[in-house]
């Protein structure tokens, strides 16, 4: 990987955020907080921390029958 792009966060705002290495290795353009990357499947990984904070929360369950359609008793209440 020539280059990444990184943020970190609290509850008062971004702390950080900033480019590493190069954006294109044949032309040397720099990684910049700006820079659009592509992120592939890392929406899941995103997607399953934010499931887990609500697991955590108590406002969702992972127990139950997976197959249930419509059985969401905690639907609306986020």
């Amino acid at each position: 990987m020539p280059g990444v792009v990184a943020a970190a966060a609290t509850a008062d705002g971004v702390i950080f955020e900033g480019g590493f290495g190069k954006r294109d290795l044949t032309t040397g353009v720099p990684m910049t907080a700006e820079t659009v990357v592509w992120i592939a499947s890392m929406t899941k990984a995103v997607t399953g921390a934010g499931v887990m904070q609500q697991v955590e929360r108590g406002r969702l369950s992972l127990r139950g029958d997976p197959t249930a359609v419509g059985t969401c008793s905690g639907a609306g209440r986020l």
